[in-house]
């Protein structure tokens, strides 16, 4: 049986937030105009008020699956078991279900990164998806990365024992 990788699953899980974190600030980056307008007028249209909650709840359908699909496949080619990827799709549900990834105690800290360089809301928030697309690719990349070391690491401690023992019988 093939066991569990607990820090490849942690990376994963790391990835797949800031993935879904990117594609929360790509809608607002496409509804700012409303939010502009909400801001400045303290009004509300409520047609685009649920547009906009229609888009973010499709993606918070849509976007884990996705992504646990693509990690699974990865998964997959890279001859991971299988249970990294259940235990992903689990733990992201059980984070989207704890309100973890639309949390609005986390979200003034992940808006205000665009602002430390253009003090634009709409610009703002494309720099933020952006950067929030890459580093959870960055993510689930080094994930990959990490565990092929780890498992050279441990065949090379191997192979240095089997040398030892050779040595040691002759």
């Amino acid at each position: 049986m093939k066991t569990l990788k607990i820090q490849l699953i942690f990376f994963q899980i790391l990835g797949t937030l800031f993935i879904i974190f990117g594609c929360f600030r790509i809608v607002y980056y496409f509804y700012s105009d409303f939010y502009k307008s909400l801001i400045s007028n303290k009004r509300m249209d409520m047609n685009v008020y649920s547009e906009i909650t229609n888009v973010q709840m499709t993606l918070a359908l849509i976007a884990p699956i996705l992504i646990v699909l693509t990690v699974s496949i990865l998964n997959y080619k890279r001859k991971i078991s299988a249970l990294n990827s259940i235990l992903l799709f689990v733990l992201i549900i059980l984070l989207f279900l704890l309100h973890a990834v639309n949390n609005p105690y986390l979200n003034p800290y992940i808006n205000s990164f665009g602002y430390i360089f253009v003090n634009d809301f709409k610009t703002a928030f494309l720099i933020t998806s952006l950067t929030c697309f890459i580093l959870g690719g960055i993510f689930i990349k080094k994930s990959y990365d990490w565990d092929s070391l780890v498992t050279f690491r441990k065949k090379e401690k191997k192979e240095i024992e089997t040398i030892d023992d050779i040595k040691g019988n002759l």
